[in-house]
């Protein structure tokens, strides 16, 4: 198992339980707390960027989670930290010998607020 620390944050999860449209026709999802678990959270520095977008430039904030493995954590799941919003963006288990589960999320700059 890669020990980077020892699980001291916890984190709030969420699970997408229904979409609705807004006035534009996207669909927006309501989240709902799914579980809480205790993580080891670092910050992506090297990728904390500005990234360009369709009509202006957007800070992008990253965080990688470490965990005791869990099967129930994936792509279509949320978290909140420090209130931030956070899409996940990759789970993964680095040794694959499920000891250990990795997450990596990312955050527009106005906090992805629920």
């Amino acid at each position: 198992m890669s020990k980077i620390a020892s699980y001291s944050r916890p984190v709030q999860f969420y699970v997408a339980s229904d979409y609705t449209t807004d006035k534009g026709g996207n669909l927006v999802p309501t989240w709902t707390e799914q579980k809480k678990k205790w993580c080891n959270v670092r910050d992506v520095i090297s990728s904390s960027k500005e990234k360009e977008g369709s009509a202006a430039t957007l800070a992008i904030k990253r965080v990688r989670l470490a965990m005791r493995y869990n099967k129930d954590i994936d792509n279509s799941m949320s978290f909140d930290f420090e209130g931030d919003f956070y899409s996940i963006v990759s789970v993964g288990d680095p040794v694959g010998d499920r000891k250990e589960l990795i997450v990596f999320g990312e955050v527009l700059a106005n906090g992805g607020r629920l």
